[in-house]
């Protein structure tokens, strides 16, 4: 198991890029949380780790305009998602966050494909 986490690490790590969105999704209890801290850990830059079942988190994001992002995001290269499922518009505030934070980085995990397809394009 070490073997395929360790795998889809590196493949995830080398899919971060600036200003672009890295979504992580899976089955439950598969590991997706720890391989998504351990990439955080292992990252060179500024990260900033967020959940999205955390009341503060909802807050600092319910408010979806750039200046409150550029606000809260700068001089952060990553930003980490765990849970980003629960985030009411998440396609929405992430595409926001990409398209106007120069230079960030997104990494978003969720728990299920279906439900967090939905959610994320706001079906």
């Amino acid at each position: 198991m070490e073997t395929v986490n360790r795998i889809l690490q590196e493949k995830i790590t080398a899919r971060i890029a600036p200003n672009k969105a890295v979504l992580i999704f899976g089955a439950r209890r598969v590991g997706k949380t720890v391989m998504m801290r351990k990439i955080v850990d292992n990252y060179s830059g500024r990260t900033m780790m967020l959940n999205g079942e955390d009341y503060d988190t909802l807050a600092l994001l319910e408010n979806r305009s750039i200046a409150n992002y550029r606000h809260l995001l700068d001089g952060i290269d990553l930003l980490a998602i765990d849970e980003a499922q629960n985030i009411p518009q998440i396609g929405s505030i992430l595409k926001l966050i990409v398209d106007e934070i120069p230079g960030i980085s997104v990494l978003a995990r969720c728990r299920s494909l279906i439900i967090s397809y939905r959610r994320i394009l706001q079906l």
